[in-house]
């Protein structure tokens, strides 16, 4: 049982990994101030009372992001509405956790010692264990390697142990929901009659004659509706207007944008700029690129698509080209052609890597010098070249390779494009032939690489490109902010608030049903601190808000908090969906206009009854499944009742979604649409892919969960 001791361990290390960023957060818990001064006394979340508190949410934050890095690179930059994700995903982990360790608890589940290792180590290994400890080569999966991997995880760097506490975390927490989940499903049995009935009413086919009149033929005007009418039918269909919590804001939005004198003084800056690139010597260019561009200059050779599409025009040019001053995606570009090569695009590599006491990231059990490590490396180098058996490269990787995070996949970094890699092992690869040996020193040792396949090379160029953004000065973006600012303290009142828009001829903007996990407002990318005032429990319904900055989209947002759904009020109210309610009861007086014209025909023959009214005669094909009626569209309630009354038997008026209907059953006829067997898989399947969400959803509300995070992010 070496892998559960293993497992078992995580706990204490992933507490003492996230023990920094909780001092952090208890002095910022000291400082912070939300929106109407709030602190963040309150746990994050609460499940039947017992809280989850910020540590634990950190800590499973730090465990997304660092699974997310192992798949996506360690230099991955998540986007804010990744961070957003990642966020939300965390606490609805934390909750469902909670929630599912309880009910384990009520009915005596647990999950065994060896359940866990045959997870890693056994029969039940989990897709992703299998993933990433697959050999690239042989496609085959050995759960000695995650073994032997287990018992050599304390001696890996930090990271590599934080890597797999990541992947164990979310291989437990699955196999954990899955066990619950698959119990529920399995509760579930549709008896033979039912399947039978089913059956019927998918193999069961009717041609129908149906006479409908439409509710467009009665004038909306000669309808007249009171508010009597409105509640009346609020209170008999209240079921309609369940919802959950949201907000409705209504925000002016104050663009930051370059003013005359920016755009002049950013022409004038491009201008110096191309200047000086021009007229400088070959060797400076680096200098001149750093000293005029937001981006630095970089030695990595690129295709000309990877430029702007202006740059398509120095395809082959020859060195020294200059292009521009042009624009593109808001910024300003002068491009220049230094080089030009014959270089592929993408390298497949292995590398042994030789780390030594003091080099980046090397574990605190390396003990050897740099020389030590030289003349190691050397010495594998020297036998690795005079000899062209790979099966010695794949022993030398497993006996003396430091990079345990490739020693899994035998050194195999798999393909790469120029530029994925730090510079010296990246110009390393690319400057050596497919099929040879190379050696090269990083601040992480020396890398022993052996480059195993190239792309066809194509044509790349050395490039130096001045980028500097179109942007606002400090000057302009204060000014703007002035008279958001102004804007703000003199709207003191939602009248205000309307009455200052109208007078000063701004663009207001409304935001409706806005959720408390959102991250976006309609022309707002991130606009998450609005969200989190709007929800704070001191910003009253009415209340004009202070200044959003929101200097990363180049906008100052004042907003006006118009409504508010709370938790505790899990209905719309009557006022907010009056005239919602309008259509619905004007289409119910005429249905009753329609009805009453058909019981007065005072007939029993439809042929007779479609004569009498001048009406129109259809005839169709219909199963119980039936979504929608030729010529009118969705008719769930025609298409019921016609499933179910006897042949040739006229049925009564059936108020339906666009007509008032009469129909009559001709033929009726059993096809073999769909077999019991079929049926059957087609309903679990149904079944299961909803029991995960709506088990979810069933059992927070089962457990009274409430939800802080607005306090929080």
């Amino acid at each position: 049982m070496a892998v559960i001791e293993k497992i078992r361990k995580r706990s204490l290390l992933l507490l003492i990994a996230i023990g920094g960023a909780m001092v952090l957060f208890i002095l910022s818990d000291l400082l912070w101030k939300g929106g109407g001064g709030r602190r963040r006394i309150d746990p994050i979340a609460k499940i039947s009372n017992e809280a989850i508190h910020y540590q634990e949410f950190d800590n499973k934050i730090a465990e997304q992001e660092i699974f997310m890095k192992l798949q996506y690179g360690e230099n991955y930059n998540f986007s804010p509405e990744e961070k957003h994700q990642i966020n939300n995903f965390a606490l609805e982990q934390l909750i469902n956790e909670k929630i599912i360790d309880k009910e384990f608890e009520k009915a005596n589940i647990s999950i065994s010692d060896a359940e866990i290792a045959s997870l890693f180590t056994g029969k039940l290994i989990h897709p992703f264990i299998r993933q990433i400890f697959t050999d690239p080569q042989t496609g085959q999966f050995d759960p000695r390697v995650v073994q032997n991997y287990l018992d050599n995880l304390e001696t890996m760097p930090e990271d590599q142990q934080k890597q797999w506490y990541a992947i164990e975390g979310v291989v437990l927490d699955e196999h954990k929901f899955q066990k619950y989940f698959g119990i529920v499903s399995k509760a579930y049995y549709i008896p033979s009659k039912l399947i039978n009935q089913k059956l019927n009413d998918y193999n069961n086919e009717r041609t129908i004659q149906l006479m409908g009149l439409k509710y467009s033929t009665i004038n909306n005007d000669e309808i007249k509706v009171s508010d009597d009418d409105l509640k009346k039918y609020y209170d008999e269909h209240l079921y309609m207007f369940k919802t959950e919590p949201f907000v409705d804001i209504d925000f002016v939005v104050f663009d930051i944008l370059p003013s005359k004198n920016d755009l002049a003084k950013i022409e004038a800056y491009i201008k110096e700029a191309y200047d000086s690139l021009r007229n400088c010597s070959p060797d400076r260019i680096p200098i001149v690129i750093n000293q005029f561009s937001k981006i630095p200059f970089d030695s990595v050779y690129v295709k000309i698509t990877d430029l702007p599409p202006q740059a398509d025009t120095l395809t082959h040019a020859s060195k020294g080209t200059i292009l521009g001053p042009y624009q593109y995606n808001n910024a300003w570009y002068i491009t220049s052609i230094l080089d030009e090569k014959m270089i592929s695009d993408s390298v497949k590599a292995k590398h042994i890597l030789i780390t030594y006491k003091g080099a980046n990231r090397s574990n605190e059990n390396i003990t050897r010098t740099k020389e030590e490590a030289e003349k190691l490396a050397d010495s594998l180098y020297n036998i690795l070249k005079s000899t062209k058996d790979t099966s010695l490269f794949v022993q030398f990787v497993k006996n003396y390779s430091d990079d345990q995070g490739s020693v899994q996949t035998n050194g195999d970094l798999g393909w790469f494009t120029e530029g994925t890699m730090i510079k010296p092992f990246n110009d390393a690869c690319f400057a050596t032939p497919a099929g040879q040996y190379t050696k090269v020193e990083t601040d992480f040792g020396i890398h022993i690489i052996y480059v195993e396949k190239k792309t066809v090379p194509v044509p790349k160029y050395l490039v130096a490109n001045i980028v500097y953004p179109i942007e606002p000065s400090s000057e302009t973006m204060d000014s703007v902010y002035n008279v958001a600012n102004g804007f703000a303290i003199s709207a003191k009142t939602a009248e205000d608030f309307e009455n200052q828009i109208i007078e000063k001829g701004y663009n207001k903007r409304i935001a409706e049903r806005i959720k408390k996990e959102d991250l976006t407002i309609p022309g707002i990318e991130n606009g998450r601190e609005i969200i989190r005032w709007a929800y704070n429990k001191e910003t009253k319904v009415g209340t004009v808000s202070a200044v959003f900055d929101l200097q990363y989209e180049n906008k100052e947002v004042v907003a006006l908090l118009k409504y508010r759904q709370e938790d505790k009020k899990p209905y719309l109210t009557f006022e907010r969906v009056k005239e919602e309610i309008r259509p619905f009861v004007i289409k119910e007086k005429k249905a009753d206009i329609l009805v009453k014209k058909i019981n007065d025909a005072k007939t029993n023959d439809l042929l007779t009854l479609t004569q009498k009214l001048n009406a129109q005669l259809d005839t169709t094909l219909i199963t119980f499944n039936s979504y929608s009626l030729q010529f009118y569209g969705p008719e769930p309630k025609v298409i019921g009742t016609m499933s179910i009354i006897p042949a040739q038997k006229m049925s009564d008026p059936i108020k339906g979604e666009s007509a008032v209907f009469v129909g009559k059953v001709i033929e009726e006829y059993q096809r073999a649409n769909l077999d019991a067997n079929t049926l059957r898989m087609q309903e679990n399947q149904m079944y299961n892919s909803k029991v995960n969400y709506e088990l979810t959803n069933s059992l927070k509300k089962v457990y009274k969960v409430i939800d802080n995070r607005t306090l929080y992010y």
